[in-house]
């Protein structure tokens, strides 16, 4: 009897736990999944009839609108809808695409090409919602302050890192 609620605990830890490690993993992903849900919306109906040939052309004209540093222009160079792509794997792309969201799919593609998500981008910090630098470890806090560029030579404590983490809080709404 004693076994039922303490799995349900269990089971409602890892719930939570699993929003958190989402969240992380949409933010590293972005660019993954903002041009595979372009490419399902634009052109639904050449995924679904298995057209290969025509579904390149598309992806490359898609991808050629993007501007050349961007996130999404790396990723669709790492998948081969770049025309100087060195490989493609734009076959593997349109595989299941009509039956997963851009989120699934990118999960499927990132544990057989880890490289595909790689976004770069600066780390949301949500003070209003109970953000506190002090409870996270300092591998985290040396990421957050990487993101905004901010100088961490010297920096030998935690306290160290969480007050660079703490400058970077707005001082007012408008900043947001």
């Amino acid at each position: 009897m004693r076994v039922l609620p303490v799995l349900f605990l269990a089971i409602s830890l890892s719930g939570a736990f699993a929003g958190e490690v989402d969240a992380e993993f949409e933010q590293k992903c972005k660019s993954c999944i903002s041009v595979l849900d372009e490419f399902r919306e634009k052109f639904m109906d050449v995924i679904k009839q298995g057209k290969i040939g025509q579904f390149k052309e598309e992806a490359t004209k898609v991808c050629s609108a993007y501007k050349e540093n961007s996130p999404e222009y790396k990723f669709c160079y790492e998948i081969g809808a770049i025309e100087q792509s060195s490989q493609s794997l734009l076959f593997e792309v349109s595989q299941g695409l009509a039956f997963q969201d851009g989120t699934k799919k990118c999960k499927t593609l990132k544990s057989q090409y880890p490289e595909l998500c790689r976004d770069k981008y600066k780390l949301k910090l949500d003070w209003d919602n109970g953000f506190n630098p002090t409870k996270l470890p300092v591998k985290r806090l040396k990421a957050i302050l990487r993101s905004y560029n901010v100088p961490t030579k010297g920096f030998t404590e935690k306290i160290d890192y969480v007050k660079a983490v703490e400058g970077l809080r707005p001082k007012t709404t408008e900043e947001l």
